[in-house]
């Protein structure tokens, strides 16, 4: 089950990304020649990845967590999420996808 949910959110998530063009016009929000982990030097290698990224953080730049939760410990556990997943391309997409939908920017 969890193969198809990442996959899915890869499909959804990556026709978002070609239809909207900004796989080939946007990087991801962190400087890539700072890239030390894994998971960035991953978003970093992959154009869609990278705009995904760029696209969670516009999504995040918007976001009022619901009843006076704290925006920036939200974030922190979803960036931990994303980078524990290290060089697997469908689980950085998932979790990339569950910060778009957690940030209230995801069809």
């Amino acid at each position: 089950m969890r193969l198809h949910t990442c996959a899915s959110a890869l499909i959804v998530t990556a026709s978002i990304v070609g239809m909207s063009g900004l796989a080939r016009a946007v990087g991801p929000s962190f400087d890539c020649r700072k890239a030390r982990l894994p998971t960035e030097k991953a978003i970093c290698a992959d154009p869609q990845m990278s705009a995904i990224d760029a696209l969670v953080t516009k999504a995040y730049g918007g976001f009022e967590p619901a009843f006076g939760g704290d925006k920036r410990k939200i974030a922190r556990e979803l960036v931990a999420d994303r980078n524990a997943c290290r060089t697997d391309a469908s689980c950085i997409v998932s979790a990339q996808n569950n910060a778009l939908q957690t940030y209230g920017s995801a069809p």
